[in-house]
């Protein structure tokens, strides 16, 4: 397996640009100039969802290398195929989630006005999203290629949608949500994740086994 991460790895350094990168580092400077922490706290939002798509270019190059094909003639089990690409997509999360969190403790002791579990909560709440947005993306560009993570946007775009609706017409009841103890809102998330990733897993071991 850790080959296999190896090799995803080493196609993410080998399709990595310096350009966007540095506008993304441009355009990440300027939102905390002018808005400040408020800044700093979307940046921690939105920063993960951005690198959460990094993965799609190991899938296109396996793909067009016919690599798939290579590997279900390999002893080398789907189980661990599957899971080593997961592992991949995760860290890349991990590490933006670390490098984030440092610079937040390290923002919130010199200039921010808001808590530290402001913005603690607001990194959380970036991770919980970016896993649910990994746990639909890899099953589905397994199943439709690069056009999965536009499939992934619009269903992501309709739940979101779908919440706010409940929300607003009280069908969620928010208000004993936000009076649960802080422990166990992020227990329920976890659980949450949890169960997100291994469906996920499961879907893309099925679609996998088909090609």
């Amino acid at each position: 397996m850790k080959g296999l991460i190896l090799k995803d790895f080493l196609i993410l350094k080998n399709k990595i640009k310096l350009v966007p990168i540095m506008v993304l580092a441009l355009i990440v400077g300027i939102a905390i100039y002018f808005f400040n922490s408020t800044g700093v706290l979307v940046t921690n939002v939105f920063l993960p969802l951005f690198f959460c798509s990094m993965p799609i270019p190991i899938f296109l190059e396996d793909e067009k290398a016919k690599w798939h094909t290579y590997a279900l003639s390999t002893p080398i089990s789907k189980v661990k195929i599957i899971i080593s690409r997961y592992i991949t997509s995760f860290s890349i999360i991990l590490i933006i989630t670390f490098i984030s969190t440092l610079f937040n403790l390290f923002y919130f002791y010199f200039f921010s006005p808001y808590s530290l579990g402001v913005h603690m909560l607001t990194i959380f709440l970036s991770f919980f999203i970016s896993t649910l947005y990994l746990s639909l993306l890899i099953p589905s560009v397994y199943q439709n290629g690069a056009n999965g993570g536009s499939t992934v946007m619009v269903i992501l775009i309709f739940l979101f949608s779908a919440i706010t609706y409940l929300i607003n017409a009280q069908f969620v009841p928010i208000h004993l949500i936000i009076h649960l103890h802080p422990i166990l809102i992020i227990i329920s998330f976890m659980l949450v994740m949890a169960f997100a990733v291994l469906i996920s897993i499961y879907i893309s071991i099925k679609i996998f086994s088909k090609k």
